[in-house]
């Protein structure tokens, strides 16, 4: 009966390819907290007004009834009008009801606020620009807690190979 057991070479090559998809989505977020800290204190800042602000019922997480900000505020840069619904960096709010009334007072329908225009791409911009969203920190420490496991456990697993098989002796009366 032949071993439905998947070889080394095979684990391996997954479990690369596994390692680079994390390591590309850690990228990615790891531009976005950039734009968060860096990039975004050249961005300047313009004049917007809250168009709409509402708390929805949302699917996100585990637990119990989670709820999200809908947000969208309209601005002009050099004549040019644009509308967004970004607040921050990363993933919007969505979590406890409190959390959502708190983020939706703060910001509610014709509100004059001030919204942060990327100067090289005016349709993009945030009403905070020195904040990422608790979301996009929880999926970057998600990401990096579980490369470190595979990391310790490839290591591991090549360390801990079993010993090498001893051939066969001969037998006492000369055969074998």
């Amino acid at each position: 009966m032949a071993s439905t057991r998947a070889s080394p070479a095979t684990v391996g090559f997954f479990g690369v390819l596994l390692l680079l998809l994390l390591f590309f989505c850690t990228v990615k977020y790891g531009r976005v907290m950039h734009e968060a800290y860096v990039d975004s204190a050249a961005w300047q800042p313009v004049d917007a007004v809250v168009d709409v602000s509402s708390i929805v019922p949302a699917r996100c997480g585990k637990g119990g009834d989670k709820f999200k900000v809908q947000l969208q505020y309209r601005y002009a840069v050099q004549g040019r009008g644009h509308v967004s619904d970004q607040i921050w960096f990363g993933d919007p709010y969505c979590g406890a009801w409190s959390g959502a009334r708190d983020v939706a007072t703060q910001f509610p329908v014709g509100a004059h606020v001030t919204a942060y225009a990327d100067p090289a791409h005016p349709e993009r911009a945030v009403l905070v620009r020195d904040a990422v969203s608790g979301q996009t920190w929880g999926t970057v420490i998600l990401i990096l807690v579980v490369l470190g496991v595979l990391l310790w456990t490839s290591v591991w697993l090549m360390v801990r190979r079993p010993p090498p098989r001893e051939p066969p002796r001969p037998r006492p009366s000369g055969g074998f």
